[in-house]
């Protein structure tokens, strides 16, 4: 089978990079992927759409600020993914192959998840950080309330990560320090800082 010629190839040339095509999107087919460290594992038919640049990973609470800050970036080109908007049928192979598919894994560190974050965004954090520690992706944290990390699962995770404050800072300063980041990471000139300020106050003001 396909899974076991990637294992036996895996074993051959640890180097090799893959790409899984399946018609299957059962948990275990996604995990198997994570587990062995697929580069990118995509469902038939191919959505375009699939290939994202930022993952954000947040509990219901700070849906607003995900949906400002989306429409930002996007305002920007870079393709974002958030459950509430972007799940379609089959929530947790979607999860799991969205943060597999993106580049930039964006938490928002909001009090709730700050003291007490649930079991999805732990699951979340977690296995960005399997792929952040092997290289495949980078981690923002964006820090929305003054509440220090309490969850010693997350401090485990992400405590070394350093965090953008959004909370004690205008708008624009930390929406142009995002886009920078992001931009670094992506290698995409997304920001020109000379023609681009005033879109940024504009977008924040309509936001």
């Amino acid at each position: 089978t396909g899974l076991e010629l990637i294992t036996e190839m895996r074993r051959k040339k640890p180097d090799l990079k893959f790409i899984l095509i399946s018609g299957y999107s059962e948990f275990d087919y996604a995990k198997w992927a994570i587990d062995n460290q697929i580069n990118a594992y995509l469902l038939k038919p191919i959505d375009e759409n699939e290939l994202i640049d930022v993952f954000c990973s947040y509990q219901t609470e700070s849906l607003s600020e995900v949906e400002r800050i989306v429409g930002i970036l996007e305002s920007y080109g870079v393709k974002c993914w958030y459950a509430a908007r972007d799940c379609k049928e089959n929530h947790a192979p979607e999860i799991i192959a969205m943060i597999k598919h993106c580049k930039v894994f964006l938490l928002f560190e909001d009090g709730n998840v700050a003291t007490n974050p649930r079991g999805d965004i732990l699951n979340e954090v977690n296995m960005a950080c399997t792929l952040y520690n092997r290289g495949k992706i980078k981690i923002i944290r964006l820090k929305l309330s003054d509440n220090e990390l309490e969850s010693p699962d997350l401090v485990y995770y992400v405590g070394r990560i350093q965090h953008t404050k959004f909370f004690d800072r205008s708008m624009q300063e930390s929406t142009k320090e995002i886009l920078f980041k992001i931009s670094d990471i992506l290698g995409r000139n997304i920001l020109n800082v000379a023609n681009d300020e005033k879109k940024i106050s504009r977008t924040n003001k309509v936001q």
